[in-house]
């Protein structure tokens, strides 16, 4: 089983997600979100989603910019791409990094860079 947060999907174990204690917050005592810890020899579900959910990835153009995008990403950082599936509002990419520590940095660029060429 997996538990999906921030847009990644990550390997979790069903028994310890049961026993997990849930917490009544307010935003006024709201405490910021753990930082991500990324696992060597480990692939992530990721998704990246248009703003304002709107379909801006219909065209083939846009189809061609995220694919540009990821082979700059892929020269940049190093990675495995293992699925890749563009719908019209969002991404889903299957990825393993070389380098587990670099991928909050890769999701980053690869968003960032995806908005300006968009």
């Amino acid at each position: 089983m997996a538990a999906h947060c921030g847009g990644i999907l990550f390997p979790m174990d069903v028994a310890a997600h049961r026993a997990a204690p849930v917490f009544d917050t307010k935003e006024d005592d709201a405490m910021p979100r753990p930082r991500r810890s990324f696992e060597a020899a480990t692939s992530y579900h990721v998704t990246m989603r248009c703003n304002n959910q709107a379909f801006d990835l219909r065209r083939p153009q846009a189809r061609k910019v995220i694919l540009f995008c990821l082979a700059r990403a892929k020269e940049k950082f190093g990675f495995d791409l293992f699925g890749l599936c563009v719908m019209s509002n969002h991404v889903h990419y299957l990825i393993r990094p070389a380098r587990p520590e670099e991928m909050p940095r890769l999701m980053h660029w690869l968003n960032w860079y995806s908005a300006m060429l968009l």
